[in-house]
Parts: structure tokens; C-alpha cells; sequence
């Protein structure tokens, strides 16, 4: 039987708070498949090792979705804005800056 991991462990391996887990599930934009188990919420330890590595492959500059090549540079939009997806103002104009590498 697979393993299953609780909120807190989870918390501790995605290195946030519970209640990022929360809320994100709450709006429904958690990327990691969710289970009740007894009335506890519970993640198989498979599916959030393969989000880590689906991660990893992200994190370049050439596959990340966020970037665009301008010359021989990467630009990719960063926001001071922690969570622009949950309802608070991000993008250009709202302390947001280009980053080039």
C-alpha cells in the first residue's frame, strides 16, 4: 500500500505553511491530487515526489512558461506581489519589474 502524508508533512516538504495548502485548495488551484482519508486530508507521497520533479524541469529559464527570449537574454515578468492569484493586484505597474539573466 502506498504511502500517505498528512498537511503538516506535506507543509514541511513544499516548504510552506498549512494554510497556503488551504487556501489553495480552497480555490481550487492546489497542483497535487488531494484525498479525505477519515476526514483527514492525506497526498500520496508518489504524486507530490513526481510535482517535485515536474518542478525541477521548470525551473530553467528555457522551459519556464513565464519567460521569453528578447536577443540573447531571458526576461521573466517578477512580481513583488507574493500571490498575484489570490485577488490581489500583481503585473506591471503594481511593483512588478522585468529580470533578465
Amino acid at each position: 500500500m502506498e504511502k500517505l502524508i498528512g498537511i503538516k508533512e506535506l507543509s514541511q516538504i513544499l516548504g510552506c505553511k498549512e494554510q497556503t495548502i488551504r487556501n489553495k485548495l480552497s480555490l481550487g488551484i492546489f497542483p497535487i491530487p488531494t484525498y479525505k482519508v477519515l476526514g483527514r486530508l492525506k497526498w500520496k507521497e508518489s504524486e507530490v515526489r513526481n510535482y517535485l520533479n515536474e518542478l525541477k524541469g521548470v525551473n530553467t529559464p528555457e522551459k519556464n512558461p513565464l519567460t521569453k527570449k528578447q536577443g540573447g537574454d531571458y526576461r521573466i515578468l517578477v512580481s513583488d506581489n507574493p500571490h498575484p492569484a489570490m485577488g490581489q493586484k500583481g503585473g506591471k505597474g503594481h511593483g512588478s519589474q522585468e529580470k533578465t539573466w
